[in-house]
Formats: structure tokens, C-alpha cells, sequence
């Protein structure tokens, strides 16, 4: 059966309600990196303070994901998701509370980051779990990762709209609300309530395979790479349009469209990825490193031809991350798939953060515009090459039988 990755969130109505439910769930975890330096400065905090405080969160975040990963494989996503968002909730709407006292701030950062569940790798295992088709599981993860853009770009668009309407104290309990209510409801849904973790043992008391060290090894360096590329563009198309007239919309609106471009390029690059590649990843992340490059040669063309190609350098965005997330089903076991997808998400955060830096320090030191899209360029192409050298396994024997019988 080939869904496009858009009909596959309307594929029945259990899927349809574990989808809407799990946006409201997750719009809050794409509010907060704005909401934290806000609360901070509104209570006249230092930018210092404010941005020390997103620093911790995310990096609470990232040490913690994995951990929540590996519970899920072992506890049914029903209970993580009635009792982590209420906490996430709470300390959410404690922030604005805490917010004049830095300590207090950074705790209550660190604490929420903590608390923040990975819901993307707890959706993407929960549909590899109940799903069998491949086709399927490839739509599956293509729009789990359209909805990791949108919770972002949607985020954060929410939390603009709002500070023009509401004050902020208002808008933090609001995504408190959110948070509890799109949790707890996630958590009643008829698939979530009949998901089960998978046992380390199957038919005939085999124990389920481990996971292939020669191929999850590199698809994680390309997590981490790609990543890093991405991170590099983001930076390198604010500095690129900083340095011209209204340079601060331009560079909201560069990084806007690419992450758009995202979102645009899913539908189309995933029909043609499910008709003619079997493993799209690397092709789509070799596509965007030639782009990039491109965006490195053209750095200093006018701004119309910089924010077409931020557009399209974002295309393959999605559908690469989607192939990277499908080929790491194929070479993990389904007993600790979310502890493997939840790695991911740590490798993404950190390889986000590590471009960002290493982009930075480039560009410093050539002081040449199109010098941070080289780099972002060659990450892009080197995890590619990582990428192909994975061999997914395209049999799986240790798949619960009657996993598509919801």
C-alpha cells in the first residue's frame, strides 16, 4: 500500500487522532526555545542569564532523550505520556515565576529540559511497531519528520502571534495547557493504548537480534553530520543577509523559507523517493550539499537569488532525515528501536549545535560570506558518504506478527 506522506496522518481515524493530539502535545516543545530568553529578559535578567538558561535546557534535553527512549521500550508510551507532559506543564508555568532569580531560572530550565519526552522517536516507534508495509513505514517517517518541522516553524509562529495579543505570563500557562492536555489526551488514544513494548525474547524463545554495529555506527555520523550542515546553513543565512539593508528580516525570512522549502519538498521527493529508490537518504543529502554549495558561490548575489536557493537548499531536508530514521529500523532491533531513534535525536542536537560553532569560528577566521555554506556543504556530502556505506538489513525476523492489525 503507498501512502504519500500527507495521507498517510487522514490513513483511519485512530491514526488521524493519535496525529492531532500529538501536535497539540508537541507545539509547547516548539515554543520553549523562544519562551525561555523571553521570560528571562522580560524579568530584566541579563541576555547572559536568558541564553545560559536555553543552554541548559537543551542540554538536559539532549542528555536525557536517550534515557527516555529506552523506558519507552520497556514501558508502555500510555504512562509516559500521562505523567511526563503534566510535569513539563507544571515547570513551564513555574519559568515566569522564576524568571527574576537566575539561579532559580536556570534550575527550572534544566529541570523542564528534562521532562521534555522525544516525541517525535516515541511516534516513530510506535508506527513501526503496528505497521508492516514498507511503503508505509516509509510515509510514516516522512511525515513524522514534516511534523518535527511544522511543531518548529508552528512553534514558534504561535508564540509570535500570541506576544502581539496576550502578555507572557498568559502565553506560558497557555503552553502549560497545552502540554497536559495534549499528553494526557495522546495517551488515551486507541493506538497508543494498544501499543506494547516489545519483549527482548520471540517465537521460539529466540532472542531478538543486536543491533548491526557496522551499520548504525555510520548512520549515527550521519545523524550527527547532517546536522551539523544543517546548522551551518541556518547561521551562514543570517550572517549572509546581516550585512545587507534590513539584514534582521532578511535573515528571519531566509531561514523561514529554508525550513518552508522543508515542508514544500516532502510530498513531491517522497512519492518519487517510494517509485524509484529503495534508500533515498544519501541522494537527497548529496542533493543538498550541492545547493549549499551553490548558496556558497551566490553568497553575495542579490537577496532574491539567496532566499530562492535557502528555499531550495531546504527541499531534501525532511525526506534525508525521514531515509536516515527508516535505514536505522532496518539495522536495530524492534525491542529498543526507541532507545536507537531517541540517540538520533540526541545526535541531531548535538551535531545542530556542533555546525553552528564550527560554522561560526569559519567564518570569523576567512571573513568571506560563502565560507560557512562550503563547510556546511562538505558535512552534508561527507554524511552522505556514511550514509551508503550503512547496509540496511531489508528482512526483518524480529517483527511482531500482526503489527498492521489495528
Amino acid at each position: 500500500m503507498r501512502l504519500s506522506p500527507l495521507a498517510f496522518a487522514f490513513d483511519n481515524r485512530q491514526t488521524t487522532t493519535v496525529v492531532g493530539w500529538s501536535l497539540v502535545a508537541r507545539l509547547p516543545t516548539g515554543m520553549i526555545g523562544l519562551s525561555i530568553p523571553l521570560i528571562g529578559l522580560a524579568a530584566e535578567s541579563s541576555p547572559t542569564v536568558a541564553g545560559a538558561a536555553l543552554a541548559v535546557y537543551r542540554i538536559a534535553q539532549a542528555a536525557t532523550t536517550p534515557l527516555w527512549g529506552r523506558a519507552a521500550d520497556r514501558v508502555p508510551l500510555r504512562v509516559l505520556l500521562r505523567t511526563a507532559p503534566i510535569g513539563f506543564g507544571v515547570f513551564v508555568a513555574l519559568l515566569a515565576s522564576c524568571a527574576a532569580q537566575p539561579a532559580l531560572l536556570i534550575s527550572a530550565a534544566m529541570i523542564l529540559g528534562c521532562l521534555t519526552l522525544p516525541y517525535s522517536a516515541f511516534l516513530r516507534t510506535l508506527w513501526n511497531r503496528q505497521y508492516d508495509e514498507p511503503d508505509k513505514l516509509l510515509s510514516a517517517n516522512a511525515f513524522e519528520s514534516f511534523m518535527t518541522e511544522a511543531v518548529l516553524l508552528g512553534g514558534r509562529a504561535l508564540l509570535a502571534l500570541a506576544a502581539l495579543a496576550f502578555p507572557l505570563h498568559a502565553i506560558v500557562a497557555g503552553q502549560a495547557f497545552l502540554s497536559i492536555v495534549g499528553g494526557v489526551a495522546l495517551s488515551v488514544t486507541a493506538r497508543v493504548r494498544a501499543d506494547r513494548p516489545m519483549p527482548p525474547q520471540i517465537d521460539g524463545g529466540t532472542r531478538a537480534p543486536r543491533p548491526s554495529t557496522p551499520a548504525v555506527a555510520p548512520l549515527f555520523a550521519a545523524f550527527t553530520l547532517f546536522a551539523a550542515a544543517l546548522g551551518a546553513v541556518a547561521l551562514s543565512l543570517v550572517v549572509v543577509m546581516h550585512a545587507r539593508p534590513h539584514g534582521a528580516v532578511l535573515g528571519s525570512i531566509a531561514v523561514a523559507l529554508w525550513g518552508l522549502g522543508s515542508l514544500a519538498g516532502l510530498e513531491p521527493l517522497t512519492r518519487l523517493s517510494i517509485r524509484r529508490f529503495r534508500f533515498p537518504g544519501p541522494l537527497m543529502m548529496a542533493v543538498t550539499a550541492v545547493i549549499v554549495w551553490l548558496l556558497a558561490i551566490l553568497a553575495a548575489a542579490h537577496w532574491p537569488v539567496v532566499l530562492w536557493l535557502a528555499f531550495a537548499a531546504g527541499t531534501p531536508i525532511a525526506v534525508a532525515i525521514s531515509a536516515l530514521y527508516g535505514s536505522l529500523e532496518s539495522v536495530t532491533p524492534h525491542n529498543r528501536q526507541a532507545e536507537f531513534f531517541s540517540w538520533a535525536m540526541t545526535a541531531i542536537l548535538a551535531g545542530d549545535a556542533a555546525g553552528t560553532v564550527v560554522a561560526g569560528a569559519v567564518l570569523d577566521w576567512t571573513q568571506w560570506q560563502g565560507s560557512g555554506f562550503v563547510v556546511a556543504g562538505a558535512m552534508a556530502a561527507i554524511a552522505s558518504v556514511l550514509a551508503v556505506s550503512a547496509r540496511p538489513d531489508p528482512e526483518r525476523t524480529d517483527r511482531p506478527s500482526g503489527a498492521d492489525s489495528l
